[in-house]
């Protein structure tokens, strides 16, 4: 299966950056199934932006705690675990995280991540 390429939005690299691929300028809509700051299971619908070989921003409308492991579902119904590394901000009763897959998830945005640094993408 050929993958799209994806072209970096010049917003996300306009300052110097150590990560392993460039973040791409694209969302997706993704089930997201976890347990909130207080405890509670949930399933809801939120998006993913900031997308990279690695991870993405999640934007959900519960407070998640950092460290945390949550199930993400693409539009292809296809699902992974990944962890919230870091707290982006909140608006509205939204929600941003910085998450990174738990295991190798290539393919998992249905996009081909170009070469940084002489790595070869996936």
């Amino acid at each position: 299966m050929m993958l799209p390429m994806a072209n970096a939005n010049p917003l996300f690299s306009r300052y110097p950056s150590k990560r392993r691929t460039p973040r791409i300028g694209m969302t997706q809509t993704i089930g997201i199934i976890g347990r909130d700051r207080n405890g509670q299971d949930f399933t809801v619908g939120g998006k993913a932006t900031s997308l990279n070989y690695y991870g993405a921003a999640i934007m959900v409308p519960r407070q998640i705690p950092v460290g945390s492991t949550l199930k993400v579902r693409n539009n292809h119904k296809f699902e992974a675990a990944v962890k919230v590394v870091s707290q982006i901000k909140a608006v509205s009763g939204m929600h941003s995280y910085g998450v990174q897959f738990v295991n190798e998830e290539a393919g998992f945005w249905g996009i081909h991540f170009p070469v940084v640094d002489g790595r070869s993408s996936r």
